[in-house]
């Protein structure tokens, strides 16, 4: 059968169809459980997985480029396997976040605070990734100098001398202002 065969059907049933005016939203399962607002529910969430989506990248980069110029015998006084694990449960947890009810907004409270548990566990493991590569890109020292006093883009670098180079990256796809 074809549409217009099932509807020309429907149409010798039926003359009238009831009609629905009106939205269609707020959808809920369940008291206060609405699923509208895609642009507006939950938006924290939504900026801290972009927030922490440009810091995975940033400490990627970070941790390809230490890695390159670093010792690499068995000899390095850096733990490579267990940063390289570390920042690949961060990728995992970050893009935990991208399910189709994470980003949206439309999980349950429960699973927002997992998200948001998972997130913050991923901070930190690429916060500790970007601090000891950067140390490590910047002086060669086996101590992070790089302190961080917000996840999104500002913290301090803390070296004996006065005078020191600061790098400054954008890991995003296109031009940044601010």
């Amino acid at each position: 059968s074809t549409p217009q065969t099932y509807f020309n059907s429907l149409k010798a049933v039926r003359t009238s169809f009831p009609l629905f005016e009106g939205d269609f939203f707020p959808y809920a399962d369940n008291a206060q459980s609405y699923w509208t607002g895609y642009f507006t529910t939950r938006p924290v969430v939504k900026e801290q997985a972009r927030n922490y989506h440009s810091l995975l990248r940033s400490s990627e980069i970070a941790f390809v480029f230490a890695r390159h110029i670093s010792d690499t015998s068995n000899n390095s006084p850096y733990d490579w396997i267990s940063l390289f694990n570390d920042l690949q449960n961060a990728r995992r947890d970050t893009a935990l976040i991208l399910h189709h009810d994470g980003i949206t907004g439309t999980a349950r409270r429960e699973v927002v605070s997992d998200y948001l548990f998972r997130l913050d566990r991923a901070r930190v493991a690429m916060q500790t990734c970007l601090s000891l590569c950067t140390s490590i890109l910047l002086t060669n020292k086996r101590t992070p100098s790089l302190i961080f006093y917000n996840p999104r883009t500002f913290f301090a670098l803390n070296f004996p001398d006065e005078v020191f180079p600061i790098i400054f990256q954008n890991p995003l796809a296109w031009f940044r202002q601010e």
